[in-house]
């Protein structure tokens, strides 16, 4: 569904006309507008609630090029009806936005040990595209992305591979999720899915210059190769 884009457009509304892909997530309306990204991984929100309640306005129309932010660990969500909702209004799409992956790091355990943790959000995501969803993942880590890769597979239309300075964006600058690298054969952490970062949304995509991701060991940088013969001194006449 993402196709040849390098960009997709985080829009807590579907009323501003793009021909982008949209993360769509309304919930981010209920935050103060100087909000950060942080505040979205907070309990203050009914999340599932507030998307099911928009919904009910929109219609997004045919063949539409949307991922709808889902809270995946969300005990109390009745996903049927989600996903009843999420095809009566048009939308084909789900991500696991906002990710507990994004949440700090010494927290996760203890999720993963109440099964709220990133694992019961691929679970959540794989139901989706068994459902025939696509899906857009979200991760934190390179562990993550293959974990990711290897429970969702080819139902991944991309992953946005998150970095913890993100959380401290503001959400009233416009955000994106944009093309970050590709690579080469051999090395790419997620066959078939492109890898895209959290940016500005009118920052610069770059598509000459590409950061490679290797699970490689490097190796060891031969030293340059230098003349250490002494010199001759010249012999110049400097005259009396």
């Amino acid at each position: 569904m993402i196709g040849s884009s390098l960009r997709v457009l985080l829009r807590s509304s579907l009323s501003l006309a793009t021909d982008s892909p949209v993360l769509y997530a309304p919930s981010l309306r209920q935050l103060a507008p100087d909000a950060t990204l942080v505040m979205a991984t907070l309990p203050i929100l009914d999340w599932n609630a507030a998307l099911l309640a928009d919904l009910a306005a929109v219609d997004v129309g045919p063949a539409p090029r949307v991922y709808a932010a889902v809270l995946a660990t969300d005990p109390f969500a009745c996903w049927e009806d989600i996903a009843d909702a999420l095809r009566g209004a048009g939308v084909s799409g789900v991500s696991n936005f906002p990710s507990l992956a994004l949440v700090d790091r010494s927290a996760l355990a203890d999720l993963d040990a109440a099964n709220l943790g990133y694992a019961r959000e691929l679970d959540r995501l794989a139901w989706f595209a068994g459902d025939g969803f696509h899906v857009l993942g979200i991760a934190a880590t390179p562990d993550q992305v293959v974990e990711a890769r290897n429970r969702l597979g080819s139902s991944l239309d991309a992953l946005c591979l998150t970095e913890a300075g993100d959380l401290h964006r503001s959400l009233n600058t416009g955000l994106a999720l944009v093309r970050a690298f590709e690579c080469a054969a051999g090395e790419d952490p997620a066959p078939g899915a492109p890898i895209l970062r959290i940016a500005e949304e009118n920052a610069p995509t770059k598509k000459s210059k590409t950061t490679r991701v290797s699970t490689r060991t490097p190796t060891a940088r031969a030293e340059p190769q230098v003349d250490r013969a002494p010199r001759r001194r010249s012999s110049v006449n400097r005259g009396s």
